[in-house]
């Protein structure tokens, strides 16, 4: 068709525009923001570009069209960054670390609970991410989430509790984007000897997601919550094992 030689690099770049467009939004913004900031950046790159369209006798320059076109969704994906967010988890309200004497770490019981209602998946995720960098330590023993495996020996108990949360699933996310807000959590953790029950310290984390698709949800808020455990449990361990 005629009007489609006519205006053939202008489309070219007008399509360059909506897929740099929608790979930036989306991965911010979500896939609905992605395919409307997408389409919306056609129209300007193919607007701008029909704005300066030559004489018949003059050469066309798509070079300048497509220029365009990159500086607009590479601001476009600069903003889509600067937006998402990233993870952060912190402790607060920190007690002494308090023992008259050294502690074993060659056991420690990791436990989580929560007054809240349908939490077991969040509880799981988060009791075996704290276990897992525990291990990963490799300077505690046997660590685990079952009473029967660390009652005959001494060492940490770590008592969780899930005091607040806000869920953001991995579809909310997708379509949604930075608007499906944070992933939030809040946990109080005490951590006591594990025979005597004698408390060492008492803290509280709070983690939260990023906006981004890739860390954004609920499991990236636990995350970030269970990493700040384990750091705390590790200045522990440097002041009171034995």
């Amino acid at each position: 068709m005629f009007w489609v030689k006519k205006f053939q690099k202008h489309i070219a770049a007008a399509l360059f525009a909506v897929v740099i467009g929608f790979v930036a939004l989306a991965s911010a913004c979500g896939a609905v923001a992605g395919m409307v900031g997408g389409l919306a950046l056609a129209l300007i790159a193919f607007h701008m570009a029909n704005s300066k369209t030559p004489a018949p006798d003059m050469p066309h320059k798509p070079s300048k069209v497509l220029k365009r076109a990159i500086n607009f969704t590479a601001l476009l994906f600069v903003a889509a960054i600067l937006t998402s967010c990233a993870s952060s988890g912190v402790v607060r309200n920190a007690t002494p670390i308090l023992t008259s004497k050294p502690v074993s770490l060659d056991f420690v019981y990791v436990e989580t609970s929560s007054s809240l209602s349908d939490l077991d998946p969040e509880k799981a995720v988060l009791t075996q991410s704290i276990i897992t960098g525990l291990k990963q330590k490799e300077i505690f023993g046997v660590v685990s989430g079952k009473w029967e495996e660390v009652s005959t020996g001494t060492g940490l108990r770590i008592k969780i509790e899930i005091k607040e949360i806000k869920k953001v699933s991995d579809d909310a996310r997708v379509w949604a984007g930075a608007l499906a807000g944070r992933a939030r959590i809040l946990i109080h953790v005490t951590v006591s000897d594990l025979n005597a029950g004698n408390q060492i310290e008492a803290f509280e984390v709070e983690g939260n997601s990023g906006k981004s698709s890739s860390a954004g949800t609920t499991n990236e808020a636990i995350q970030q919550a269970a990493n700040q455990v384990v750091v705390e449990l590790v200045k522990i361990s440097m002041q009171t094992s034995q």
